[in-house]
């Protein structure tokens, strides 16, 4: 077959695809939408995410499938354990709260929570976020580890935000999109997937 026979072809496959992702969605309007492949700096339509679903991957982010589902952080004497298997999200307008479960002597079990205010539909942020000085919860345990519950809260809610991306499609050099903003409305979050810009492409040789 010549070549241009085969570029024929394909040219008539991918028509042919086209048609039938249409014909799908219009069928089926709840199906997820088809991968794009998109120019440096280019966005996709914003991928909603109920925050119950949402919750789910950032309890996946935090706790893998296969890794324990408690961990022991330490720091000189003192140690706390974490339950990341009990981790729970819930979004409201421009806010997502992520609350961690912790366990030590002085408190038992006890939830501390992290607000993290993020763009609205009136006022886009991007990927910036903003939190509090200190999560909310029993002051022993946000006054010793505060700063790991911060971090480890907002490192799964990224990690969550990336892999909604990474499903929406690829860059054209076939690169996965990356969450390029966040939407927080009420019980539901907005990702923004994202191409890579020029300037962040790594040149081959």
């Amino acid at each position: 077959m010549s070549a241009r026979r085969r570029s024929d072809l394909e040219q008539a496959r991918q028509e042919l695809c086209r048609i039938l992702l249409r014909v799908v969605r219009l069928i089926c309007p709840e199906s997820p939408p088809a991968p794009e492949r998109l120019p440096p700096g280019g966005v996709a339509r914003p991928v909603e995410v109920e925050d119950r679903r949402f919750e789910d991957l950032v309890r996946d982010a935090v706790a893998p499938a296969g890794k324990p589902s408690s961990v022991v952080w330490r720091e000189a004497d003192a140690e706390v354990v974490v339950h990341l298997g009990r981790t729970r999200v819930r979004v409201r307008d421009g806010l997502v709260l992520v609350a961690l479960t912790l366990e030590c002597d002085q408190t038992g079990l006890a939830e501390v929570v992290v607000p993290f205010a993020v763009g609205t539909d009136e006022r886009p942020a991007g990927l910036v976020a903003a939190s509090e000085t200190k999560p909310r919860g029993a002051e022993v345990l946000v006054d010793r580890w505060g700063e790991a519950i911060v971090a480890t809260a907002w490192r799964a809610l990224l990690e969550a935000a990336t892999a909604v991306a990474r499903a929406r499609g690829s860059d054209l050099e076939g690169a996965p999109l990356r969450a390029g903003a966040l939407v927080a409305r009420g019980g539901r979050i907005a990702i923004v997937p994202q191409a890579r810009h020029t300037f962040e492409r790594v040149p081959t040789r």
